[in-house]
C-alpha cells in the first residue's frame, strides 16, 4: 500500500507541476521512463516529453545513521541520480 501511495503522490506532483507551469506561462518539459506515458503528459500540458527508457540511477546509498551526511550530499548538488537511505 505504501509503494502505491508513493507512486500516486509522484504522479500528482508531476501533474500539479504541469498545471502550475501552464498557469504562470512557463514551458514545461516532462521526463518519463515509459513511452506509453508520452501522449498523456502532452495532453496534460507538457510542451515536450523526454522518454529515457531507463531505470533510476542511484548516486549513493547512506545508512539511517548517516542521514545528516546524506542531506549534505543532496544540498551540495554533487549527486547524479537518486540518493538512497537504507533503513
Amino acid at each position: 500500500m505504501r509503494a502505491h501511495r508513493e507512486r500516486v503522490a509522484q504522479r500528482q506532483v508531476g501533474l500539479a507541476t504541469l498545471q502550475v507551469a501552464e498557469r504562470v506561462g512557463a514551458r514545461a518539459i516532462a521526463l518519463t521512463r515509459a513511452a506509453a506515458k508520452r501522449e498523456a503528459l502532452l495532453d496534460r500540458g507538457a510542451a515536450a516529453v523526454i522518454v529515457t527508457g531507463t531505470e533510476d540511477v542511484v548516486d549513493r546509498t547512506f545508512t539511517l545513521d548517516e542521514i545528516v551526511k546524506a542531506h549534505r550530499h543532496l544540498e551540495s548538488n554533487a549527486q547524479v541520480g537518486k540518493i538512497v537511505v537504507a533503513v
